[in-house]
């Protein structure tokens, strides 16, 4: 049995029809919506990541590839967490250059926000945080979601390090962008720089809040205490 099956095959052992159901419509996988015709096995994440870490020794790029182009949600989810984890421990330059290229030649899989989330910052931010950022203005003008919020969770990584440029650069840049779940990743991230420079955050907002959609707003200020979101709410601040 080849690597790709044994995974395959592994995941497939740990099947929940019960728990399928739940998380097709938790994330948006039925007709019409945002995910339609993403399928799942109903897999614990704690599984796919212990999962992950026993195989990421033993499966190749080209073995990730083929993971990758499987409908099966947890499937690509297990491959992008070996992945991850393969450039966590990637010893040079060479090697994480290797990783990110293949990353960013399989954007097409990483199609939810959680297959998004459990990347970006730990593939891209790492690797970007002393590099060019271009890439990631690229990805945000791309009109396409997941790639927009890549860009966004991507400076989830710079803002742990107290490095706000790109996140004020590309939140300005969505100010109206209509769709939640990229106010949801705005808010991951305001929340973060709220609570490493609330003075920043604050300065940052005030200057564009009343251009932002009511949504994206709501969650921007989700990390500042009462007294402050109420004076954004009423148009105060």
């Amino acid at each position: 049995m080849s690597v790709v099956e044994q995974i395959q095959s592994t995941l497939a052992s740990m099947e929940s029809p019960k728990m399928a159901v739940a998380l097709k419509k938790h994330f948006k996988a039925g007709p019409g919506q945002y995910a339609c015709g993403d399928k799942f096995l109903g897999v614990e994440m704690s599984n796919q990541l212990d999962l992950a870490k026993k195989s990421y020794r033993s499966t190749s790029l080209s073995e990730l590839s083929e993971l990758l182009h499987n409908n099966i949600h947890e499937v690509r989810m297990t491959a992008l967490l070996i992945l991850t984890i393969k450039f966590g421990e990637a010893k040079t330059e060479q090697d994480q250059q290797e990783i990110v290229d293949f990353y960013l030649d399989h954007l097409n899989a990483i199609n939810n926000w959680d297959l998004v989330d459990a990347t970006a910052e730990k593939i891209l931010g790492v690797y970007l945080i002393n590099r060019d950022r271009s890439l990631l203005v690229k990805l945000a003008k791309s009109k396409r979601l997941w790639r927009e919020r890549l860009a966004v969770v991507t400076t989830l990584f710079f803002a742990k390090n107290n490095d706000f440029t790109t996140s004020f650069e590309l939140i300005k840049f969505f100010r109206g962008h209509p769709h939640p779940l990229i106010h949801q990743a705005v808010g991951k991230v305001m929340k973060e720089i709220s609570k490493r420079d609330p003075q920043a955050a604050d300065k940052f907002l005030a200057e564009i809040y009343k251009k932002m959609s009511s949504g994206m707003m709501k969650q921007a200020i989700s990390g500042f205490g009462d007294e402050r979101q109420k004076a954004y709410k009423l148009g105060s601040r």
